[in-house]
């Protein structure tokens, strides 16, 4: 997911720097279409006169350029040279103008460029062709810095970042609480089943919610106290069971003892035969019972209603 965030900041900050230099290109094709279509309109009209007057407006349109707070305006020669510039300074002969040279090439006449100068900055600049045929004034040129937009880009990009940021704390915080409310229950049911599997029917589990996993323990304690009620009725069963099987056959065993130790005395003989057939039938209805229960525990056991007089019962 962390991956997935830096490469979204990635995306992002690329959409907002190409919305942004896309914005100021255009502000800069604007202002050099105007300029253009002023210039060449004032070259191509009958009042011009001559090329001094042409010269003349070029330098005032140069020099009275209003947006020289934000843009640089540059008339180029057909040298590839500056000639004037709105900055109010003597031009140099160091300008970087790949934009000229992409002008020169293009068949449009413009040329675009982004990047740094020599001196570190980094501009963005237009130059378009003049279709005027002076020599003097070839191209115009308007440059302006990127420092503004990249700085705006940076307070964009660490607020994406806050964000993305904010986002992870955030799933960390639930991921743990995840842990905390639904693992780590998780993990106690699963280990107490454990227990449970083994025999060990006291363990219990601790309700800390009541959503559906509270629900789901409460569930569990229950199932574990059934589990130790029917472990203790089976163990009070099977004493019970084993006290009523041990009185008749400690008869029949004792019976059998007397009889074999007195093989002439036909009345011993005759009483013990007789406690032993009587204890032995009681055994069998014992076992009977048993397999009663053990038929009705896997529902095997059928029921044979039948009428009966319950007020014969009752006074018997």
């Amino acid at each position: 997911m962390v991956i997935v965030l830096v490469l979204l900041d990635i995306v992002l900050y690329c959409m907002f720097r190409s919305y942004f230099y896309s914005t100021v290109e255009q502000t800069l094709r604007s202002e050099l279409n105007v300029i253009s279509t002023v210039l060449t309109r004032y070259y191509n009209s009958s009042s011009t006169g001559s090329g001094t007057n042409y010269s003349n407006e070029v330098r005032n349109t140069v020099e009275s350029f209003t947006k020289k707070d934000r843009m640089e305006l540059m008339m180029i020669n057909s040298e590839g040279k500056v000639v004037i510039t709105s900055s109010g300074f003597e031009p140099s002969n160091s300008y970087d103008m790949p934009d000229y040279d992409y002008a020169v090439k293009d068949e449009g006449g413009i040329g675009t460029y982004s990047g740094y100068q020599s001196n570190g900055e980094k501009v963005m600049a237009v130059t378009s062709l003049l279709e005027t045929g002076n020599t003097n004034y070839n191209a115009v040129r308007v440059i302006t810095s990127l420092s503004k937009v990249d700085k705006q880009l940076g307070i964009i990009m660490i607020f994406i970042i806050a964000i993305s940021g904010a986002i992870i704390i955030l799933m960390l915080v639930l991921g743990l609480y995840f842990i905390k409310s639904i693992v780590m229950p998780l993990r106690q049911i699963s280990v107490n089943a454990r227990k449970i599997a083994k025999g060990d029917f006291g363990v219990h589990i601790e309700e800390k919610t009541d959503d559906e996993l509270g629900e789901l323990c409460r569930v569990f304690n229950y199932m574990a106290d059934e589990l130790e009620n029917s472990e203790k009725i089976k163990n009070d069963f099977i004493s019970s069971v084993s006290h009523e099987l041990r009185t008749p056959l400690t008869a029949i065993k004792g019976w059998s003892e007397t009889i074999a130790t007195s093989p002439g005395d036909k009345e011993v003989t005759k009483k013990g035969m007789k406690v032993i057939s009587e204890e032995s039938e009681r055994l069998s209805n014992m076992v009977e019972e048993l397999l009663d229960f053990s038929r009705i525990q896997g529902g095997r056991f059928n029921l044979n209603k039948a009428n009966m007089d319950v007020f014969a019962e009752l006074t018997d």
